[in-house]
């Protein structure tokens, strides 16, 4: 059972004070970044966006006993964040309209109230003490592009087109959600470009998952591992149509000219061919007895 597992099944409000509680009523407020929920995109969020939903989290995980007094701790019940949709699909006359995005989820930031902020340590820990702490780049730091194209610290056994070397390196310091400028390969067209750091950690996990041939498992590939892989497995894909049109087609005294002949003139054969419908079988009608007499009759004149 982890802590936040074990905060559920504890109560938030109904405890001695800790050491913990103590460093955390001492911690700085401090806005964190739009994490840890499906289409968030790590943008910075302000430091009245990050109280609002760091109490959403911490109410929507309390007991239902504790609901309400944890509402009235944090000053009514809490709701998410409404955030600007920088990818509005609507548009009216030829503008796009301004819509917008309902966040559940920050992660980084550290609430304004000190109750709060207890509450919070009790309920996931040092979380969003260190999660920035344990993810971005550093100046000088080899970095690898990730599937979102956003880049991190490079793990051991990232690799990129060029064998294995990494897509570059950070030339300043850069948390999740900033951008940093490249130096390397496939980064712009002189070899320097500006990407967005991700929120991949900087040490890779103890559970790093791995599939049956030891490679990473998807979700903790960079994007050019991910390339490499559709390219082998389109390599595959036609060694096997080779094999195919080898095993119909080709002979031992075969050339790739004799097979490419086979096969054209099957295909050809295939789509001119009309397969006509088939019927029962019936018999000749009986040639009637004047018929017989004049193909008799121009058989002895000729006419």
């Amino acid at each position: 059972m982890d802590a936040v597992e074990l905060a559920v099944t504890m109560s938030l409000l109904d405890r001695d004070p800790s050491p913990q509680d103590l460093e955390a009523e001492r911690d700085l407020p401090r806005p964190g970044v739009w994490a840890g929920e499906q289409g968030a995109d790590l943008r910075a969020l302000t430091q009245d966006e990050t109280d609002m939903l760091v109490r959403a989290e911490l109410y929507s995980m309390a007991a239902s006993t504790e609901r309400a007094a944890l509402a009235s701790a944090c000053g009514g019940q809490p709701g998410m964040a409404q955030l600007e949709d920088r990818n509005p699909s609507r548009v009216s006359g030829g503008q796009c309209l301004t819509t917008h995005v309902l966040a559940r989820m920050q992660r980084g930031g550290i609430d304004s109230d000190p109750l709060v902020r207890v509450l919070a340590r009790r309920a996931w820990g040092d979380r969003d003490r260190r999660w920035f702490e344990l993810r971005g780049v550093r100046k000088g730091e080899a970095v690898a592009k990730m599937m979102s194209g956003a880049v991190a610290l490079a793990w051991p056994g990232d690799r990129t087109r060029n064998s294995d070397i990494v897509a570059g390196r950070a030339m300043d310091d850069a948390r999740p959600g900033e951008e940093v400028d490249v130096v390397g390969v496939g980064v712009g067209p002189i070899g320097v470009g500006t990407c967005m750091v991700g929120d991949r950690l900087r040490e890779p996990p103890a559970d790093l998952e791995v599939d049956s041939t030891g490679d990473l498992h998807p979700r903790w590939r960079t994007f050019e591992q991910m390339i490499s892989e559709t390219r082998r497995m389109d390599a595959m894909v036609t060694l096997e149509i080779d094999r195919v049109i080898s095993t119909r087609y080709v002979t031992l005294t075969a050339t790739p000219l004799d097979m490419a002949r086979d096969v054209l003139s099957d295909l050809m054969r295939k789509e001119t061919t009309v397969e006509r419908p088939r019927g029962p079988v019936q018999d000749k009608p009986p040639i009637p007895p004047w018929a017989k007499k004049r193909r008799e009759r121009s058989r002895t004149t000729g006419r």
